[in-house]
């Protein structure tokens, strides 16, 4: 089966989306999955959370995601792909040197196909792609909503997570018309939500309003755990496997091929 690719996004930094990457990476990798994990974000987190900051930090240009970008021939895009200390998952690493390839206009640059190809090419060896985003539309995030089936928001239950839906909806319609008209909304993700606090609850109920079953059911509490596993290198899901955090990942893994496996049926039908 070819591998299904979802973008990891939001406008906003900050809401959860490189730990949304790296805790379902490890759900997926538990049932046996072959996981890529591609990190777009100059910040690089998700490649320093896997691999290490020395790892991570030691790795040359050419040995990262920005080597796609590079008018630089590539003999061999696989060996771009680094193993990590987690069984059945690999990562194009991302890098700093992202900054000076991001454009304003990327729906102009030729290199807006150059993840798309390089997912192509892997398809057939893994079962699950995850592209970690940097909080912008900009070269990065634009050449990874051209490779993705689908699109996974994570919003903060507050007012200032949910800003800027409105200019990420009308890119990804953008998208679609110019280059992936596969692409499909699996939904918005709620993060970091403490039940105990009544604002939170009424935001949630807000968003829901707004927003229907775009909503995921999943929602991720802020709970401890979550940061502990990533300073350990480990998804919570290895980390502390009969955790509430583990289960809430384990659920939401479970949701989202069900929202993707659901939007293909649409699909198909029409």
């Amino acid at each position: 089966m070819a591998a299904r690719t979802y973008v990891v996004l939001n406008r906003k930094g900050g809401v959860g989306k490189t730990s949304t990457c790296f805790h379902l990476a490890g759900a997926y990798a538990q049932q046996g999955w072959r996981v890529l994990l591609i990190d777009t974000d100059p910040q690089a987190n998700l490649t320093e959370g896997v691999l290490g900051a020395e790892q991570a930090s030691a790795l040359p240009r050419g040995r990262t995601v920005t080597a796609l970008f590079d008018d630089v021939p590539i003999p061999d895009p696989k060996a771009l792909t680094v193993p990590t200390p987690i069984a059945n998952v690999v990562i194009l690493p991302g890098s700093e040197t992202m900054e000076h390839i991001n454009r304003d206009d990327p729906a102009d640059d030729p290199r807006q196909v150059v993840l798309r190809d390089f997912v192509e090419e892997m398809r057939d060896q893994y079962d699950v792609v995850l592209i970690d985003c940097p909080p912008n539309i900009l070269l990065g995030s634009w050449s990874a909503l051209a490779a993705g089936d689908g699109v996974v928001v994570p919003l903060q239950v507050e007012e200032f997570g949910a800003l800027g839906l409105k200019k990420l909806n009308h890119a990804l319609q953008r998208v679609r018309r110019a280059i992936n008209p596969r692409l499909a909304l699996l939904g918005y993700l709620i993060t970091m939500i403490n039940k105990k606090l009544s604002v939170h609850e009424i935001y949630e109920g807000t968003l829901r309003e707004a927003f229907g079953a775009a909503v995921f059911t999943t929602v991720i509490p802020y709970l401890v755990d979550y940061k502990l596993a990533v300073m350990a290198h480990q998804p919570i899901g290895l980390y502390k496997p009969r955790s509430q955090a583990a289960k809430v990942i384990a659920a939401l893994a479970d949701e989202l091929l069900a929202r993707d496996a659901a939007n293909k049926e649409r699909k198909e039908v029409a």
